[in-house]
């Protein structure tokens, strides 16, 4: 143990004093009552945490036992004691008790020596304190070893500069010397070096006062040896500094941890186990996520009884409010889930004589009757096939009711769409209502003024809506949409063209214009390939319309075919009726009506039912076209007489029409078929 000075122990006796006297003075000032008012001012209390008096009798100790007590704690330990009292300064601000210092330094791991010059109290404030040494603005977390500093925003940004500042600040002196005897810090944006303005100032100074060369070279030679030294020992701060920041995020990711254990473990002893169970099965998911992200819960400090009744509140609200229901909500739609693979089963058995009208099983889930039996907070109890049999006893009935209610919301909202309709219209007879267009997949779907068309309509688009029913909505993340028919565009204004060039008004019906059948041929350019006309049958002209439309964003001029030449097309469209059948029968749009076989093209379908259900010899019993099939036109040609001898020319499509007979020249009409 070094050997106790007279200074030191004058200045412990003045730390005991010190204790002493103010002791004195509040019993002194406790004993004695003034006289002269009999109103008594008391000083508000402060909110004092922590044991009050801890160190009242630490000047009391033996100087051998307090120096062995002081040379236990940290550096910065030592800094905050002499910030206490005038007494603990004297003692620790000395020189002589610098090997206090050295010893509390040696209870920090890997900590290097203080740099040359610098004494070891400011050392220590310069490692442990988040401090800016120049203005003492808190919160200054990096230091700047090479200029051993912390430097807030505002200083590094006026109290340093680079090599073109040092010439205005060292005009006078050599220029390219000050440099060499700075310390400076490389900056990584630009490549070159920062410098302390103050230091090269200073550097200035001195170089001025010399004048012989071979003192300046001295000079210069020492400080750059100086600065070569700094940095070395830089870097040896530098890596302690960074080990210890990794260190200290190790140490408060471990007390986070710990924290966020203790709150789930008092969660639990509240009553929320199973909120907090789910929420930890689900750590990587957004409410997890959220949940210790939250200001109470993330905090770097021990939980501790008094910060539990001040933070629970705050806790138990979320839970209550967020983590509940969303674990309920995964619940309910585990549990729907689970339940929709039954339906589907269940409806590809008892749907088969009605598979060409009836609703598939992701129609079938929002209809009441079967809600009743799939909703979990209607029916608690996991459903069997037994539970849909009184359903099935009553499927005629609830066909009915189905087509009923599909047919109501088409008829709304057609008539949302054309006014003035008369009321006793069956607006499914209606050409203004034959066609409409899917506004998620722009399909253009025909014969739907019945309503079954566009209810059939399959869309794998998602759907834009959001909806407020949870089973709805639950439902359509399964991709079990409700039928919804505002997302079907009416394609009115197409049809009213067909009409008005027929020369019909809009309450026409389709009966009305099959029996005219009308022709069409488009007057566009684009349309008039080389002078071949395209004909087109009232269904295909409105098609037609509207992919002329969609694909050029220009409109047609439909023009009526004489009605003499459109007699005279029979024999074309005998041709087009067949050329239409074998396209049906090659396309893969074709359903069995004993299975749930994909669609496949007649041929394959026809194969499947003599393999797999031994029909040899399968009827329109066995087998159905899918109503949501696309759109084949009957399409027929005009062509020019002086292509007849250069039929080479024409377009591909038009010479195959020629071949199969869906074309004929113009010169062909002068004889009646």
């Amino acid at each position: 143990m070094p050997r106790e000075s007279k200074r030191q122990r004058t200045v412990l006796g003045e730390v005991s004093s010190t204790v002493d006297t103010a002791s004195q003075q509040s019993t002194a000032d406790t004993d004695h009552e003034p006289e002269t008012s009999s109103v008594v001012t008391t000083k508000p209390k402060r909110n004092v945490r922590g044991r009050r008096g801890a160190l009242q009798s630490l000047p009391e100790m033996p100087i051998d036992i307090l120096i062995e007590v002081l040379c236990q704690l940290r550096p910065v330990d030592l800094l905050h004691l002499s910030r206490t009292t005038k007494a603990f300064r004297n003692l620790l601000m000395v020189r002589s008790s610098a090997y206090i210092w050295k010893e509390a330094r040696e209870n920090v791991p890997d900590l290097p020596e203080p740099f040359p010059g610098m004494s070891e109290p400011v050392y220590a404030s310069l490692c442990f304190e988040p401090v800016c040494t120049l203005c003492f603005k808190s919160g200054v977390r990096d230091v700047i070893w090479n200029f051993r500093a912390r430097l807030c925003p505002d200083c590094k940004e006026s109290k340093t500069g680079d090599c073109y500042d040092l010439r205005t600040v060292t005009l006078g002196t050599s220029h390219a010397s000050i440099p060499q005897m700075a310390a400076r810090v490389l900056i990584m944006s630009d490549g070159q070096h920062a410098f302390l303005i103050s230091e090269a100032i200073s550097l200035r100074e001195a170089w001025d006062e010399l004048s012989d060369e071979e003192e300046k070279t001295k000079f210069m030679e020492d400080n750059a040896k100086r600065v070569e030294e700094l940095e070395t020992h830089a870097t040896l701060c530098s890596i302690w500094f960074e080990a210890l920041k990794t260190g200290r995020a190790e140490e408060l990711k471990e007390i986070r941890k710990q924290r966020y254990t203790d709150i789930i473990t008092k969660l639990k002893e509240l009553g929320y186990a199973e909120d907090v169970d789910w929420l930890e099965e689900r750590r990587s998911f957004r409410t997890s996520d959220q949940f210790e992200k939250l200001p109470a819960v993330r905090q770097s400090k021990p939980l501790t009884a008094r910060t539990w009744q001040k933070i629970s509140p705050e806790i138990i609200e979320y839970i209550v409010t967020k983590v509940q229901p969303e674990r309920l909500q995964a619940k309910y739609e585990t549990i729907l889930e689970r339940r929709i693979p039954l339906l589907k089963k269940v409806t590809a058995t008892h749907a088969r004589p009605y598979r060409n009208i009836f609703p598939t099983a992701k129609y079938l889930a929002h209809l009441p009757e079967f809600r009743a039996i799939l909703d979990p907070s209607i029916n608690d109890v996991d459903p069997t096939v037994e539970s849909f049999d009184l359903l099935w006893s009553r499927i005629p009935d609830i066909l009915v009711s189905w087509r009923a209610g599909v047919q109501k919301k088409t008829d709304e909202c057609i008539r949302n769409r054309l006014e003035g309709l008369p009321s006793d219209i069956p607006l499914g007879d209606l050409v203004l209502t034959h066609s409409f267009e899917c506004k998620n997949c722009r399909q253009i779907i025909q014969n739907s003024g019945c309503a079954l068309g566009l209810h059939m309509h399959n869309c794998q688009a998602p759907m834009s809506f959001t909806l407020d029913d949870m089973y709805d909505e639950i439902l359509s993340r399964l991709g079990f949409d409700d039928w919804n028919q505002w997302t079907y565009m009416l394609c009115s204004p197409y049809a009213l063209e067909v009409l008005e060039a027929c020369g019909r008004d809009r309450l026409a019906t389709t009966r009305e214009l099959d029996r005219l059948d009308p022709r069409f041929i488009c007057k566009s350019l684009s349309c008039q390939e080389r002078g071949v006309q395209t004909v087109h049958n009232w269904r295909d002209a409105i098609f037609h319309l509207m992919e002329h439309r969609r694909a050029t964003d220009t409109p047609c001029e439909l023009e009526l075919f004489p009605e003499e030449k459109s007699r005279k097309l029979a024999t074309l469209d005998l041709v087009a009726d067949r050329c239409y059948k074998n396209t049906m029968y090659m396309l893969p749009i074709w359903y069995c009506y004993h299975c749930e076989a994909h669609k496949r093209a007649m041929g394959d379908i026809v194969m499947h039912l003599e393999e797999i259900h031994h029909l040899c010899m399968p009827s329109e019993n066995d087998l159905f076209p899918d109503p949501d099939r696309p759109h084949i036109m009957k399409t027929v040609y005009v062509v020019p007489d002086n292509y007849k001898d250069d039929v080479e020319s024409l377009p591909l499509d038009i010479r195959v029409a020629l071949e199969h007979g869906r074309a004929m020249f113009e010169g062909e009409f002068c004889f009646t078929i």
